[in-house]
């Protein structure tokens, strides 16, 4: 049974930042239970809490960093630029990855078994049969 840990931030020093975390080291699937691969990273919500308290001036830099040069190739249409940025978040939301532990067999050894959900709300599957018979990579 999974168990679900959240954690604030309640001394805001300055003022300006409050910090929420969460840790839910195990997801349900259709049957079986996984071990999400980021529950090796961190042992409760008040460390990743910690982590982004303590680095989100260096994680902000990086991710404007890696943005602004997509957003400067002025030779790409800026529907396309756009789209390499925000079409990102789907593999944060859709996607799943498990630790190598049952249920999950030794093919996955050692970086752990990665699906992307193409559309958890509408029609939740992992693959579907004409994206599979045209090929997936």
């Amino acid at each position: 049974m999974p168990v679900w840990e959240g954690a604030r931030n309640r001394d805001l020093g300055r003022g300006t930042h409050g910090w929420i975390g969460w840790l839910a080291p195990e997801s349900l699937g259709d049957v079986n239970y996984y071990t999400n691969m980021y529950a090796t990273r961190y042992d409760s919500a008040i460390d990743v809490t910690r982590r982004i308290a303590e680095d989100h001036e260096s994680l902000l830099e990086r991710v404007l960093a890696w943005q602004s040069v997509i957003y400067g190739e002025r030779h790409l249409p800026v529907w396309l630029r756009e789209s390499l940025v925000n079409n990102l978040y789907l593999i944060v939301e859709d996607s799943h990855w498990a630790q190598a532990r049952p249920p999950l067999g030794d093919f996955v050894f050692p970086d752990g078994g990665f699906a992307l959900n193409e559309s958890p709300r509408g029609c939740p599957q992992i693959a579907c049969i004409p994206c599979d018979w045209y090929g997936n990579f």
